[in-house]
């Protein structure tokens, strides 16, 4: 949380949930008016990975109309999981490569 916090823009407050259960990945549940994301952000570089997600949400979200989760563990990619729950379908994952 503290390292969220870091550099002022108060991230923590976007947060419902931090699971800390499994040490290399951290889990964070977003509080979001289009629906909570699941964002995992690994063991490390939590800042920088919320930062990530943060700047590219806006363009998932025209791609898919609700995710479900969001992986930042990669380096140069990101795994989006889109929420298809009540459409018949198998949510596809999509990676993505983004610059971090």
């Amino acid at each position: 949380m503290r390292e969220l916090d870091s550099e002022g823009a108060n991230y923590s407050k976007e947060l419902s949930e931090v699971d800390l259960s499994d040490p290399d990945d951290v889990k964070v549940t977003t509080v979001d008016p289009n629906g909570a994301v699941l964002v995992h952000l690994g063991s490390a570089d939590y800042l920088q990975r919320y930062k990530v997600y943060v700047s590219h949400l806006q363009e998932w979200r025209q791609q898919y109309q609700k995710l479900r989760s969001v992986d930042m563990r990669y380096e140069r990619q990101v795994i989006v999981n889109p929420d298809d729950q009540g459409t018949g379908k198998t949510p596809a994952a999509a990676v993505k490569r983004v610059k971090r």
